[in-house]
C-alpha cells in the first residue's frame, strides 16, 4: 500500500480551471510569481493562483485542473547555473490515479495513486519527488481540492519548486512558436515493408543547428503524437488550435495499400506535422522530438527500409554501455566493390546500434536474436537506429565477434 498523508494547510476552497467554466478573484500571479489583483490575463495563466502550504517555505503557485479532465501533463523548464534548461514534466491521469514525473526525460516517479476523482478520503499519496540537478534543489508537489463537490476532489493542483521559489509551467508563460519555425519537416516517402505496414519517412532539418534526421513511422505514431501533446493543452484556449490529424478511415471501406491512398495521406501527414509545430509551445515538448527522431541534442533515430539482398553492413556485439547489443561495426562492399545501401544512405554511421527491427524492439534481444531476425524477416525490412554524435560515441568494451547480416 502506498504511503498516503494528510493535505494539511492547503486552500481547497479557491481552484480555477477553464475545464470548469469557474472564475476566481483570487489574485492571480505575473510572470515574475509576484501577487497581483488584476484578473485579466494575457500570457494564458488564468488558472494559476498562490496558495500557502504551511510548512515553513514559501507560498506555492499551483497549476489547477479539473478532477474529471483524465490524461494531463505539465511541464516546468528552469535553467541551472551554467545556463542550461532542464525540463520536469508531470503526468497524471485523474481517473486512474498513474501518476509519471520525469526530470530531462529520467523518470523521478512511476506510481499508480489514489489521486483520483474519486477518492473520498481525506488523506492523499504525498510522496513529493525531490531531485539535485547543477546546483538547483527542487521537488514536485500536488494538492487536491474540494470546491463544491462535497467530499470528492474537483480540482488538483500541480507545483515545481526549484530553491524555494515556484516555476510557471509552459502554459503560464508568453506563447512562443520561434522554436516551431526552426524545423523545417517534409515526408518525401512512403513504402510497404513485407508484412505489410505502410511506413512514412520523416525528415526534418533543425535550421540553427543544421542537424538533419529522416526516420519511418507508422500512421498510428502520428494520432499517437496528437494525444500526447494534446494533454498539455487541457484548459487553454490553444487547445482548439492544435491541428487534428488525418482521420483513420475503415480498412474494411478503403484499401489502406492503394497509391492514390498511401500519397493522399503523405500529403496530410506532411501538412500536419508543418501545421502542429508552430502551435505556440508545441515544439518545447520532447514528444515532438521523439516522433522526429531527435532523442535529444546528442542522440538521433534514424531508419532504412531495406530490400532484398545483402544490409552492406557488419555488425558487432556489445554486451555493455550500449542500448542494443548489435552495433554497425563497418560497411560492407559487394564483389563489384560497390557499396550496399546502408552506406550510400548517409543515414547511418558506424557506431549506431540497432534498435529497432520491423518497428519491433531489439533493445532485451541477445546478438544473435537480432542478426537472425534481419537475416529472417521478410524484405522489404524496416530497421531503426540509433546514433550518437561523434563525440558521444565510445568503443565498447565487449567485443564477440562481428557477423555480417545478409
Amino acid at each position: 500500500m502506498m504511503n498516503a498523508a494528510e493535505n494539511k494547510g492547503v486552500d481547497t476552497t479557491v481552484a480555477t480551471d477553464s475545464d470548469t467554466n469557474t472564475n476566481s478573484t483570487t489574485p492571480t500571479t505575473d510572470n515574475n510569481n509576484t501577487p497581483s489583483s488584476n484578473n485579466t490575463n494575457n500570457n494564458d495563466n488564468n488558472n494559476l493562483i498562490t496558495n500557502p502550504i504551511n510548512e515553513g517555505e514559501e507560498d506555492v503557485t499551483w497549476i489547477f485542473v479539473s478532477a474529471t479532465s483524465g490524461s494531463v501533463a505539465k511541464q516546468f523548464q528552469f535553467k541551472s547555473d551554467d545556463g542550461t534548461t532542464h525540463k520536469v514534466v508531470l503526468k497524471h491521469h485523474t481517473v486512474t490515479g498513474e501518476l509519471d514525473i520525469l526530470l530531462d526525460g529520467k523518470e523521478l516517479l512511476s506510481e499508480v495513486t489514489d489521486l483520483t476523482v474519486g477518492n473520498w478520503s481525506e488523506k492523499f499519496y504525498e510522496n513529493f519527488p525531490t531531485f539535485t540537478v547543477q546546483g538547483q534543489s527542487g521537488v514536485v508537489k500536488w494538492c487536491v481540492g474540494r470546491g463544491g463537490w462535497g467530499p470528492v476532489p474537483s480540482t488538483f493542483g500541480y507545483a515545481c519548486i526549484i530553491n524555494g521559489k515556484s516555476v510557471q509551467d509552459d502554459m503560464s508563460v508568453r506563447a512562443s512558436s520561434e522554436k516551431g519555425q526552426d524545423l523545417k519537416i517534409w515526408i518525401p516517402s512512403a513504402e510497404i515493408t513485407g508484412s505489410g505496414v505502410v511506413w512514412y519517412r520523416i525528415d526534418t532539418k533543425v535550421k540553427s543547428t543544421g542537424m538533419e534526421v529522416a526516420v519511418h513511422r507508422r500512421f498510428s505514431d502520428f494520432h499517437f503524437l496528437f494525444t500526447s501533446i494534446a494533454v498539455y493543452f487541457k484548459g487553454s484556449h490553444l487547445y482548439n488550435a492544435l491541428p487534428p490529424p488525418p482521420p483513420k478511415g475503415l480498412k474494411l471501406f478503403q484499401d489502406q495499400t492503394d497509391p492514390d491512398f498511401i500519397e493522399t495521406r503523405r500529403q496530410q501527414l506532411e501538412n500536419f506535422l508543418r501545421r502542429l509545430v508552430v502551435v505556440p509551445r508545441v515544439a518545447e515538448l520532447q514528444e515532438v522530438y521523439d516522433v522526429l527522431g531527435i532523442i535529444d541534442s546528442k542522440v538521433r533515430e534514424t531508419s532504412m527500409i531495406f530490400g532484398p539482398g545483402s544490409l552492406g553492413l557488419t555488425l558487432r556485439s556489445q554486451k555493455d554501455g550500449g542500448a542494443s547489443e548489435a552495433v554497425v561495426a563497418d560497411f560492407k562492399p559487394g564483389k563489384d566493390g560497390t557499396y550496399g545501401p546502408a552506406k550510400q544512405s548517409g543515414l547511418i554511421d558506424i557506431g549506431d546500434c540497432v534498435s529497432k527491427i520491423d518497428g519491433e524492439s531489439v533493445f532485451e534481444s541477445g546478438y544473435d536474436a537480432i542478426v537472425y531476425k534481419l537475416k529472417t524477416t521478410d524484405r522489404p525490412v524496416l530497421v531503426h537506429f540509433l546514433g550518437y554524435a561523434p563525440a558521444s560515441k565510445q568503443a565498447s568494451n565487449t567485443d564477440d565477434g562481428e557477423n555480417t547480416a545478409e
